[in-house]
């Protein structure tokens, strides 16, 4: 089990993550960008990813 210290900063990185998540989800929506869109859902994937891995470590740590 997690002691308190991690479990706080694995929520913190939840929370980190979303506002990644939200960033790079309007700018591959938004018509005004000109970088890549194919860069921009790969990040999207990888900080999904990050998010569920984390996920996980917090319901592992809860049981």
């Amino acid at each position: 089990m997690l002691d308190k210290a991690r479990i706080e900063n694995l929520y913190a990185r939840l929370e980190n993550l979303k506002v990644k998540i939200e960033f790079y989800s309007l700018l591959l929506h938004s018509d005004k960008i000109s970088t890549d869109k194919q860069k921009a859902q790969e990040i999207i994937d990888a900080l999904l990813d990050e998010f569920t891995d984390t996920q996980r470590k917090l319901a592992a740590a809860k049981v």
